[in-house]
């Protein structure tokens, strides 16, 4: 038997990752109204999608990029078919959609105006080194052996651990320090 906010938890999992935004939100609204009975990590990572879902607007490059990571994924499991072909002509057409918005706003002016030639309104011509302003100059400075790396001294430690042991729960505090013994252990051998 399947709990309710597991159930809805990975509805609101499967329909992010598909970029279901209304099913998903529905989804993960459902989970948050019974958030008391649901466990921490749920609702957190619940909430985390809530956000994510609702800033991502249609054919947006993020919007975008996502739509390609899922022909990817599909096209991995070897799932080449309509749905997929339907996925690219969608991500075609959102690409094609936003060149011709930025064509539309150079022809009309859209482009830098401030006369400093951005980056975007003025690209360089020929691949070639261009002219800064710096001297070009970098200072060189140590960063130890392989045999030191990630060693701190004493005092910076235990500040590190300090921080870790406020900003996570206390397990992690624990699995650190084992790391570090483990890592000490390690270097005297």
């Amino acid at each position: 038997m399947v709990a309710p906010a597991t159930l809805l938890f990975y509805q609101g999992i499967v329909c992010h990752g598909l970029l279901k935004k209304e099913e998903g939100l529905e989804a993960i609204g459902r989970l948050l109204e019974g958030s008391p009975h649901a466990p921490r990590r749920y609702t957190a990572v619940a909430e985390m999608m809530q956000r994510d879902l609702d800033g991502l607007k249609d054919d947006s490059l993020d919007h975008i990029a996502r739509r390609m990571d899922d022909i990817r994924r599909r096209l991995k499991l070897a799932r080449a078919g309509p749905r997929v072909r339907k996925i690219e002509d969608g991500v075609i057409e959102s690409l094609d959609k936003m060149i011709k918005d930025i064509e539309d706003k150079q022809k009309q002016g859209g482009g830098s105006s401030s006369g400093q030639g951005s980056p975007s309104s003025n690209p360089a011509q020929d691949s070639r080194i261009l002219g800064g302003k710096g001297p070009g100059n970098v200072k060189k400075r140590p960063i130890g052996t392989e045999a030191d790396w990630g060693d701190l001294p004493a005092k910076e430690r235990e500040e590190t651990l300090q921080q870790m042991g406020r900003e996570f729960p206390s397990h992690y505090r624990d699995i650190i320090e084992q790391y570090f013994r483990r890592m000490a252990s390690e270097g005297s051998e």
